[in-house]
């Protein structure tokens, strides 16, 4: 048996190795983007939810609809398929409306049930009269030096 005959057969199977570690390593990666995604995806829909809610409830507070504000807050978060943490009324403008609305990331990969740790995405969003954006504007602008 010549020399290149017996490399040839000792590296018989290295290809089925490399096949499976290559596969192993895109799993891994596929798995870690998907759970970078579920986690974005849960952020903008609490984002969402407590956008909508805080507006909700800003108009109520401001009169132009009938009601509380912190139920029409509740309920819109439940319709945008989040969870409702935290409502406040009141701060520097009366009308003002502060809403915090959670949702749990939803992740393909783990069985029905089961959740990682860290928990929900969490967001708060604060909805109020127009004047408060004047004078949100007036404090965000830079102020000249002496």
């Amino acid at each position: 048996m010549s020399r290149t005959q017996r490399l040839v057969r000792d590296e018989r199977g290295s290809g089925t190795v490399t096949a499976v570690g290559t596969i192993a390593g895109l799993m891994t990666l596929l798995a870690v983007i998907h759970l970078v995604s579920a986690a974005a995806v849960a952020g903008v829909q609490a984002s969402r939810a407590a956008d909508l809610a805080a507006l909700a409830g800003a108009d109520i507070a401001r009169g132009l609809a009938a009601g509380d504000p912190c139920s029409a807050a509740a309920e819109t978060v439940s319709r945008n398929a989040a969870e409702f943490v935290d409502c406040r009324v009141g701060g520097e403008f009366e009308t003002e409306v502060r809403v915090t609305a959670a949702v749990e990331p939803t992740f393909v990969l783990l069985p029905a049930g089961l959740t990682l740790p860290g928990g929900s995405a969490e967001r708060t969003s604060r909805a109020g009269p127009p004047e408060a954006l004047a004078e949100d504007a007036d404090r965000k602008a830079p102020q000249p030096h002496r």
